[in-house]
């Protein structure tokens, strides 16, 4: 994940309103996730996006992924469980062979290179 650091992409980038890492997670979740695809905003919700990516990439199954996002606090219905698993089960089916690292890095070389910002819920935009 140190790769994927906006200061190792981009010296020079401010990453002060944010983690580094969870920057760089979000922007690798935006190769990876379909717009709207609302299991993805759950898990990242849920978990954070390293924490939710390092589940795609570990090879993690839906029933871990669902377990740790219980453990963080989320709460279902008694039957709910078994359904968040088979769609997180989907999701990580489609998001798995998405993950391709060069091509995170890549993007952000590309976004520091046009001298785009990132901005992720939590950091301040002000200029």
């Amino acid at each position: 994940m140190a790769a994927l650091r906006p200061d190792a992409a981009c010296p020079g980038a401010d990453s002060s309103d944010a983690d580094a890492e969870e920057v760089a997670a979000r922007c690798t979740w935006s190769g990876i996730a379909e717009p709207g695809d609302r299991v993805a905003g759950a898990v990242i919700g849920v978990l954070g996006a390293c924490a939710a990516l390092a589940s795609v990439v570990d090879g993690c199954s839906a029933d871990a992924v669902v377990g740790a996002m219980l453990d963080a606090g989320l709460h279902l219905e008694a039957d709910g469980r078994a359904a968040l698993v088979g769609e997180v089960d989907g999701a990580l089916e489609r998001w798995r062979p998405r993950v391709v690292r060069t091509e995170a890095l890549a993007r952000l070389h590309a976004a520091c290179a046009v001298g785009a910002r990132v901005v992720v819920p939590g950091m301040r935009t002000g200029r």
